[in-house]
């Protein structure tokens, strides 16, 4: 699509793994055409109000990030065939593994530990991520395409406070901040979602208009450093529980 003259927006997860993700840019870059990975979480204004607050340093030094998602999606076939692309990892994990990026500015894990449960046919059903930062900050992360999590929560605990994500963190209506709660409206159109929050994709265009109105080759909210990021973790937890995705 780049090479034939479209910007793009991609549906995550965009790649396999990171020497994927670094060929699509580099194709982007060669083309000189708008790319972004449609990591829709950091576009909503909820994120953005909790990445300010991090940043202002109101939660102090970060000491961990918690978070889970787990959704009974295993059933569908491309979740459960490893010919598709299938697995937890890839389809819901990454959001978790996202969150933690955002809060630890990207900063590369200094360990990286991780166990699932793996399906017959050699994809992963659930699985649970430590990620260990240089300060000795942690992300305790879990997902599961088994079990319904109920709120989907996350909670992010630093020395001076704490910030709490309400349900679907990574969709999130409101979030309570050292500074107070937040929250945002879900845009809603003509028929209902199939799925929680799918309004906010509203904030993802809007992002995107902006960058194509103002002539920027990527989004600051998804960047491409944000999405090599994301794979440099993703590559070291399929190592860790042996998982080859066959894209």
């Amino acid at each position: 699509m780049l090479r034939a003259g479209k910007n793009v927006l991609c549906e995550r997860p965009m790649a396999a793994n990171l020497a994927q993700v670094l060929e699509v840019q580099q194709v982007a870059r060669e083309c000189k055409k708008f790319f972004m990975e449609g990591l829709w979480s950091p576009c909503f204004p909820v994120y953005r109000k909790i990445k300010e607050e991090v940043r202002a340093g109101n939660l102090g030094e970060i000491l961990c990030v918690q978070a889970q998602f787990c959704i009974p999606i295993i059933g569908f076939e491309r979740i459960a065939n490893p010919d598709l692309g299938g697995g937890g990892l890839h389809e819901i994990g990454l959001d978790t593994i996202q969150l933690s990026n955002m809060i630890f500015n990207n900063e590369k894990p200094e360990k990286i530990t991780a166990d699932s449960k793996m399906s017959d046919r050699g994809v992963d059903e659930d699985g649970c991520i430590i990620l260990t930062y240089k300060n000795g900050g942690r992300a305790v992360l879990f997902y599961s395409t088994l079990i319904d999590g109920g709120k989907n929560n996350a909670t992010i605990h630093g020395t001076k406070g704490k910030i709490e994500i309400g349900e679907n963190f990574w969709c999130p209506m409101e979030a309570t901040l050292p500074s107070g709660k937040v929250s945002n409206e879900i845009p809603c159109g003509p028929v209902p979602n199939n799925f929680p929050n799918t309004g906010g994709l509203r904030f993802e265009a809007d992002c995107v208009k902006e960058c194509l109105e103002n002539g920027r080759l990527e989004c600051s909210e998804i960047s491409f450093a944000d999405s090599q990021a994301l794979y440099c973790v993703i590559d070291e937890v399929m190592k860790k529980i042996g998982m080859n995705v066959k894209w």
